[in-house]
């Protein structure tokens, strides 16, 4: 949320932005336990992809993906200044 505020492009939108923010947080939430725990979990087992362990690496992959978007984020915020 400190990125957020810090990087908003104008004062005005940031309760726009923060709702946003909110609610992308709020959906991952809600559907992350369904893609990690059942499908991937059931689809790896029944497949046998990775020995089982596709949920993990799913998550591991969005993990990294999340850390370069944020890198990302402020790299680009940075040049704006």
């Amino acid at each position: 949320m400190l990125l957020v505020k810090r990087y908003t492009p104008a004062p005005s939108a940031l309760g726009s932005v923060t709702g946003l923010v909110q609610f992308f947080i709020c959906l991952s939430r809600a559907l992350s336990p369904i893609v990690s725990s059942s499908w991937a979990f059931t689809i790896s087992v029944d497949i046998e992809i990775f020995g089982g362990y596709l949920w993990a690496f799913l998550i591991a992959v969005i993990s990294l993906k999340g850390s370069m978007l944020s890198k990302r984020i402020v790299e680009e915020a940075s040049k704006l200044r």
